[in-house]
């Protein structure tokens, strides 16, 4: 059932996040490996990946390396990586 509440409480920090994002886009090139690095698909962290980039302002260039690796480059949007 509902409960009315007295005041909103304001928001927390939010949940750590799950992989060093300011490290891997800091504008080097970085070679992740799946079971190490991440434990998602290729394709989800590929996707994660640009998110994180997103979220910063970042522009970034994702291959994927099949079976289990991926790359990534950030750079500041109009640069080149």
């Amino acid at each position: 059932m509902a409960k009315k509440l007295r005041k909103l409480q304001e928001r927390g920090p939010g949940r750590p996040a799950a992989y060093p994002w300011d490290r891997w886009l800091d504008g080097k090139p970085w070679k992740l490996i799946q079971g190490e690095d991440f434990s998602v698909s290729l394709r989800s962290m590929d996707n994660n990946i640009r998110k994180a980039a997103e979220r910063k302002g970042l522009q970034v260039r994702v291959r994927m390396e099949p079976p289990t690796c991926i790359c990534l480059q950030a750079s500041e949007p109009g640069e080149d990586c």
